[in-house]
């Protein structure tokens, strides 16, 4: 298994390969650069595995509740337990 991070402005490539491969309606390189520069609100976590990105978690907090913006694998890594 790999390791779990915070993501990074690094791992922007590799989160818009997931967001085409696995939704129909994908966010901008923007949308998900301000996502993961905005964190006083959000926490995105990726899964690292040998320095590729595998698997991203989304979290938005608004007052006491967490929503999920996204959690989804890179493709090919689906059904794997990430």
């Amino acid at each position: 298994m790999g390791t779990i991070r915070p993501a990074t402005t690094k791992d922007l490539d590799a989160l818009l390969v997931i967001e085409e491969a696995q939704f129909p309606e994908t966010w901008s390189r923007r949308m998900l650069r301000e996502e993961i520069e905005n964190d006083g609100t959000r926490r995105y976590t990726v899964m690292d595995e040998n320095g590729l990105v595998v698997g991203v978690l989304g979290l938005m907090f608004i007052e006491d509740d967490a929503h999920i913006n996204t959690i989804a694998t890179a493709p090919g890594f689906e059904r794997r337990g990430i």
